[in-house]
C-alpha cells in the first residue's frame, strides 16, 4: 500500500495516473504533480506500467507527492467512483450468472432424480463445475490478494483450472452422445486423455503470453470437435427422434461458432492486455464469448428440460387413451357388459373378490356371479389366464394393424 498525504492509495488508481518524481522531472512533466495518463495504445499503457512498477521500487515513499491537495482530491473522488461503479456492475453480473446456472442445474438435477435419465446427470456436473469456474473468475476480480495467488499458481502449476476444463469437456461430449444415442468411441476418450496431458505438460514452459495461449487453445480445438460431431450425429438420423435432432443441431451451431469467438477473444487479451512480465503477472480471467456460451448452454439446457417434459405428459396421455381404447375393444368382442367391464378392470389389477366388492360397493356374492359370467365369455378356468389372454389380444391386434 502506498501512501500520499497519510491517505492510502489503492493500486488501481494509479492505472491511469502518471505520478512524477518530485526531485526529478520524468517524461518533460513538472515534477511534484499528478497527471492523467492517457495512452494511445494498450502497449502504451503496458510500457507505463511497467516504468511506473520500476519508478515506485526506486523512488523514496516521501518523493511521491502531489503539488496541489485539491488536485489530488478530484482525481481521487473520480478514480474510485468510477472503480465503485465498475466493481457494483461486475458484482451484480457474477450474481445473475451464479443464480441462471444455478437454476438450471437444480432443475436438471431434479428431472434427473424424477427419470434417472443420464443426460440429466450430465448437465447437472456440467452446470456445476460452471459455478465452480464463475467463482474462482469472480474471486480474481474482487479480492487482489486471491488474485495474485492464483495467477501465479495459475501460471506454474493450473490444477483447478486443468480440471475444470477436462470436466467439462468430458461432460460436453457425454451429452451429444446421449443425445444422438452412442457410446464413447475409444478415439474420443484419447482425446480428452492429451487433452489433459497438454494442459498439465505446458506450464513447463517459460512464463509468456504465447505460453498461456498455448494452455487455452486444446480447449477451444476441442469444443469445435464437438459441435462438428454433434452436426455429423444430426445427419444422421437413424434412430433419433426429432427432438433429439433439433437439439444436436442447436449445440453442433453453438459450439463451432463459440470456439472461434472464445479464441479469437483469447489470443486479444492474452497479447495485448494481460501482462506477463518478470516484474508483474496481471492476467484477465474472464472471456465474455465463454460466458454468453455458458448462458446459451443454459437456455438450451432449460429449454430442453421443459420441452422433454411436456412431450412426455403428452405421450402418456396419448398412451393412457390408446390403452383404454384397447380395453374397450376387447369387452366389446367378447359382449361385456358394464359392470362386468368395471369388474374385469379390476381383475386384470389383481385384484381379490372382497376388494372389487368394497371399490364397487356390491356385495361379495354378486361379484363373485359377475366373475363367473366374465370367466364363461372368456372360456377359462382360472383368474391367472386373465392377463394373457389380455396381452394375447393386445399382441394380436398389433399384428393384425402391422399386417395392413
Amino acid at each position: 500500500m502506498l501512501y500520499i498525504h497519510n491517505v492510502p492509495i489503492y493500486e488501481r488508481v494509479y492505472d491511469n495516473l502518471l505520478v512524477v518524481n518530485a526531485t526529478n522531472g520524468k517524461h518533460g512533466l513538472k515534477p511534484g504533480f499528478i497527471y492523467r495518463y492517457k495512452p494511445l495504445s494498450l502497449k502504451g499503457l503496458e510500457k507505463f506500467r511497467q516504468w511506473f512498477s520500476l519508478f515506485l521500487q526506486k523512488t523514496p515513499q516521501k518523493n511521491v507527492i502531489i503539488g496541489s491537495r485539491k488536485i489530488w482530491d478530484r482525481i481521487l473522488v473520480n478514480g474510485l467512483s468510477k472503480g465503485v461503479t465498475i466493481m457494483i456492475a461486475i458484482f451484480i453480473y457474477n450474481i445473475v450468472l451464479i443464480v441462471l446456472y444455478t437454476i438450471t442445474m437444480s432443475t436438471s438435477l431434479v428431472f434427473y432424480l424424477r427419470e434417472k435419465r443420464k443426460i440429466f446427470l450430465a448437465f447437472s456436473v456440467y452446470l456445476a463445475f460452471f459455478i465452480l469456474d464463475n467463482v474462482i473468475i469472480y474471486m480474481t476480480e474482487f479480492f487482489n490478494t486471491f488474485a495474485h495467488q492464483y495467477n501465479q499458481t495459475f501460471m506454474s502449476v493450473p490444477a483447478a483450472k486443468t480440471i475444470i476444463f477436462v470436466v467439462n469437456a468430458f461432460c460436453s461430449l457425454w451429452i451429444v452422445n446421449l443425445l444422438a444415442k452412442s457410446k464413447f468411441k475409444p478415439y474420443q476418450n484419447a482425446l480428452l486423455i492429451m487433452l489433459a496431458v497438454w494442459m498439465l505438460l505446458t506450464p513447463l514452459l517459460a512464463n509468456t503470453a504465447f505460453k498461456v495461449w498455448l494452455y487455452y487453445l486444446p480447449n477451444q480445438l476441442f469444443l469445435f470437435y464437438v459441435g462438428c460431431y454433434a452436426w455429423n450425429r444430426y445427419k444422421k438420423t437413424e434412430g433419433l427422434s426429432p427432438t433429439e435432432t433439433s437439439y444436436l443441431k442447436r449445440i453442433a451451431i453453438l459450439a463451432i461458432v463459440a470456439s472461434l469467438a472464445i479464441l479469437v477473444e483469447d489470443t486479444f487479451v492474452i497479447f495485448n492486455i494481460d501482462q506477463y512480465t518478470s516484474l508483474t503477472i496481471k492476467i484477465y480471467n474472464r472471456n465474455i464469448c465463454e460466458d454468453i456460451f455458458s448462458i446459451l448452454v443454459c437456455v438450451i439446457g432449460l429449454n430442453y428440460f421443459l420441452r422433454g417434459s411436456v412431450s412426455q405428459s403428452e405421450a402418456e396421455v396419448a398412451e393412457d387413451v390408446q390403452e383404454e381404447r384397447l380395453f374397450e375393444q376387447f369387452c366389446a368382442a367378447y359382449q361385456f357388459t358394464q359392470r362386468e367391464m368395471e369388474i374385469f378392470r379390476l381383475l386384470l389389477e389383481h385384484k381379490q373378490n372382497q376388494e372389487i366388492a368394497d371399490e364397487l360397493f356390491l356385495s361379495v356374492g354378486t361379484v363373485k356371479t359377475h366373475v363367473h359370467n366374465i370367466f364363461i365369455k372368456l372360456d377359462i378356468k382360472k383368474r391367472t389366464q386373465i392377463q394373457g389372454l389380455y396381452e394375447k389380444y393386445k399382441l394380436d391386434l398389433d399384428a393384425n394393424l402391422l399386417g395392413s
